[in-house]
């Protein structure tokens, strides 16, 4: 294998090698990878350091691994255009990826190179480029997370508080409807004593009118007698002649009296056996109003008790919407806090991408 072949001395050095004796001195114990190549890309020189390297990579990977980095080598310096030239190359050794890092020059009749193995560089500036992809996208949802979780905590505290005052004033119409209930509650039950009081009324009027009856009977009974009397009388003036005029008309007179005393009466009993009916259906009407209204006072007495439960809820659910307010100021102040970690977590992800383009370059 050529590369692996000596060409420091003898009658088989490169004249290229031989133009550069003194060069080749200083550079034979450099620590670094240095080779001499001619215009065709075959090396001509190669220091300590190259030696060891070659022989490391022809026993790691094989002798076909030194063709294919010759063959990029030369490659390399068939589509330069320019130089220093510098190139990463990616080599497949084994089924491995190999990164090699190789740097040419020109120099007369040929060109002198260095080469590293820059795998481990390589790899770790991908994997640091990753991570700093990672960090970014960590940041920028984060930072999104935070602005929702802003945006969320204070819609929800705007919410929160609108519900609060909100539940102030259901809890003020509340107590007013309460002081309502209340005030009804107490209209019926004076409207209750009322028609109690009423209906009282009603059976003292209806034993008036019992008495009156008994007077209008008696005052009957008495026009009936007074009636017969005048009748008698008018008999005994007949049979006294002439003498008994002037007394039979006073007895007619008298007995028209009882007749028509007889018919007001009978109308005052028909008035009064009215009034009577009336009484009675006026006192079982009032009755049932007393029932309906007790009632309706029952109710409205439940209707205070649940309306004064309700306000103590309400209350109670504006002190709940209350801490629900001051929960989503401090889910908001966490939110902000969230922003800023997430702002600094990108800053940092920027400059480690920086760092690994400057220890790239």
């Amino acid at each position: 294998m050529k590369w692996l072949r000596s060409r420091r001395a003898g009658a088989d050095v490169h004249p290229l090698v031989q133009t550069h004796q003194a060069l080749l001195t200083a550079l034979d114990k450099a620590p670094a990878v240095l080779l001499i190549v001619d215009e065709a890309g075959e090396v001509a020189y190669r220091n300590q350091a190259a030696d060891r390297l070659l022989q490391e990579t022809a026993a790691t990977y094989g002798f076909e691994a030194l063709v294919m980095l010759s063959d990029k080598l030369k490659a390399d310096l068939r589509r330069a255009t320019s130089f220093p030239l510098s190139t990463i190359s990616e080599l497949p050794f084994n089924g491995e990826v190999v990164y090699g890092s190789a740097t040419y020059d020109r120099i007369p009749g040929g060109y002198i190179l260095t080469w590293s193995d820059a795998t481990v560089r390589v790899r770790t500036d991908k994997a640091v480029r990753e991570l700093s992809q990672e960090l970014a996208a960590a940041g920028a949802a984060l930072t999104q997370a935070g602005q929702e979780m802003v945006s969320t905590a204070g819609a929800s505290a705007g919410q929160a508080e609108t519900v609060s005052h909100s539940s102030a004033e259901l809890t003020e119409s509340i107590q007013e409807i309460s002081r309502g209930v209340s005030s009804a509650a107490s209209s019926t039950t004076t409207a209750a004593d009322t028609a109690r009081d009423a209906t009282h009324r009603m059976e003292q009027l209806q034993e008036s009118s019992r008495q009156i009856g008994s007077i209008t009977k008696l005052i009957t009974e008495i026009a009936e007698q007074t009636k017969l009397l005048a009748l008698n009388a008018t008999i005994e003036s007949a049979r006294a002649g002439e003498m008994g005029k002037g007394f039979a008309v006073v007895a007619s007179e008298v007995k028209d009296l009882a007749a028509r005393t007889a018919v007001a009466t009978a109308q005052i009993t028909e008035m009064i056996d009215g009034i009577q009916a009336e009484s009675v259906q006026a006192a079982e009407g009032i009755s049932g109003i007393v029932g309906l209204i007790d009632a309706v006072a029952e109710q409205q007495t439940l209707i205070a008790a649940a309306v004064e439960e309700q306000s103590a809820t309400s209350v109670e659910m504006s002190r709940g919407m209350a801490a629900v307010a001051d929960s989503g100021q401090s889910a908001a102040r966490t939110a902000e806090t969230v922003l800023a970690a997430a702002a600094k977590l990108q800053d940092q992800a920027t400059r480690l991408n920086e760092i690994a383009n400057a220890v790239n370059a």
